[in-house]
C-alpha cells in the first residue's frame, strides 16, 4: 500500500486445473463444463475472506479487505514475514517443551476464537503455521478450507492426508474435534519427525503412539495429549480446544495461575478422556498431579496463616505503613 507504506499479501482465486487468465487479466473457466467447479470455488474463496475478516486475534492472519475484479476475487492479508513451522522446526528440535508450549498456547487461543465464531479451519498442518521474524510468535494461515461447523460445506472433501481425520474424508460429523486432530497431527510430526498415518491407512495399520516415540524427550502428559487428539473416533477426542489445552499443559501447571492449575487437577481427576480411552497410565498421572496440587494448596494456605499470625513475617512495606 503506497499510501500507508505498508506491505500486504494478495491472494487471488485462480484454480489452474479448470481456469485460465485472458490477455486483459480476467479469469475464466477453461471449458463450459468447468463452470460449476469454478464458480463454486469462487463462492468458497469469498467465504474464506468473509470468515477471516471477522477474526481479530494476533495469532490469526488478519484480512485487511477483499474484493472482486476480473471475474475473480482477491483477499488482501497482512504480510507475515517468517518461516513455516515445517521450515523452522528442524533447527529448533531441542527447544525445551515449556518454551514450545509457550509458543503454542496463543495459537490454541486463536483457534478457540475461530471455533467460537462457529467456523473450523480444517487444514491445520506445519505448512500453515508461520513463526514471525519480528517476535518469534506463531500465526495460523490459509483458511481456504474453512467452513461453518456442521454447515453444508461439510460435504466437500477438503483435506491434507495425515493431518485430516476420517470425518473429513466422509464429509460429515465435523466440529472443533476435527481441527484438534489436525493440531495433534502437527504435534505428532514435531515429535516423530514424520506425519501420522492417513486416516484411511489407520483402518488397517496400527500407528506408533507419540507416547512411545517421544519418551524421554517430552513429558508423558504432553505425549498422551497428542495421542488423545489423534483418536480415530470423534467422540474419543477432546471436544474443545480448552479441554485439549488442559491436558497438553498438564505437566507445566506450575507456570500457570493457581486457578488454572486447580482446573487441570480437577479435569484430570475426573478422568473423562482417560476413562474413555482406558489409559491407566494417564489416570495414574492424574492422581499424582491431584495429590501434588492438593499438597501445594495446603502449603499455600499454611504459609498465608503463618504470615497473618506472625507479625515478624509481615513484609517491610506493611510494617512501615502500620508504624
Amino acid at each position: 500500500d503506497v499510501n500507508l507504506n505498508t506491505r500486504f499479501a494478495i491472494k487471488e482465486y485462480l484454480p489452474a486445473t479448470f481456469a485460465l487468465r485472458a490477455q486483459d487479466h480476467s479469469v475464466f473457466p477453461r471449458f463450459a463444463e468447468d463452470n460449476a467447479n469454478y464458480y463454486g470455488g469462487l463462492d468458497s474463496f469469498l467465504l474464506e475472506a468473509r470468515t477471516l475478516a471477522t477474526f481479530r486475534h494476533p495469532n490469526i492472519v488478519r484480512v485487511a479487505r477483499f474484493f472482486e475484479a476480473h471475474h475473480t476475487a482477491y483477499i488482501v492479508l497482512d504480510y507475515e514475514r517468517g518461516q513455516s513451522l515445517k521450515e523452522w522446526w528442524p533447527a529448533h528440535m531441542q527447544l525445551p517443551e515449556s518454551e514450545l508450549l509457550a509458543l503454542l498456547q496463543p495459537l490454541l487461543d486463536g483457534l478457540a476464537q475461530v471455533h467460537g465464531t462457529g467456523y473450523l479451519h480444517r487444514d491445520i498442518k506445519p505448512d500453515n503455521i508461520i513463526l514471525r521474524d519480528s517476535d518469534g510468535s506463531m500465526v495460523l494461515l490459509d483458511f481456504g478450507a474453512a467452513r461453518q461447523s456442521g454447515g453444508a460445506g461439510d460435504q466437500e472433501v477438503v483435506l491434507t492426508p495425515g493431518y485430516a481425520p476420517k470425518e473429513q474424508y466422509l464429509g460429515q460429523g465435523q466440529g472443533p474435534w476435527t481441527d484438534i486432530y489436525g493440531f495433534g497431527a502437527t504435534l505428532y510430526w514435531l515429535v516423530a519427525g514424520h506425519k501420522p498415518l492417513t486416516a484411511l491407512e489407520r483402518v488397517a495399520q496400527v500407528q506408533t503412539p507419540a507416547q512411545e516415540l517421544g519418551k524421554g524427550r517430552f513429558s508423558e502428559e504432553f505425549l498422551l495429549a497428542i495421542d488423545w487428539a489423534l483418536q480415530p473416533e470423534t467422540q474419543e477426542r477432546p471436544q474443545t480446544v480448552a479441554e485439549f489445552g488442559l491436558r497438553l499443559f498438564a505437566a507445566h501447571s506450575n507456570s500457570l495461575g493457581l486457578q488454572e492449575a486447580l482446573r487441570i487437577g480437577e479435569s484430570k481427576a475426573q478422568g473423562g478422556p482417560a476413562r474413555r480411552r482406558g489409559l491407566s497410565a494417564s489416570l495414574q498421572g492424574s492422581q499424582r498431579l491431584g495429590l501434588h496440587l492438593l499438597h501445594r494448596g495446603w502449603q499455600t494456605l499454611a504459609h498465608a496463616v503463618h504470615v497473618l499470625v506472625h507479625p515478624a513475617a509481615w513484609p517491610l512495606g506493611v510494617k512501615m505503613t502500620l508504624a
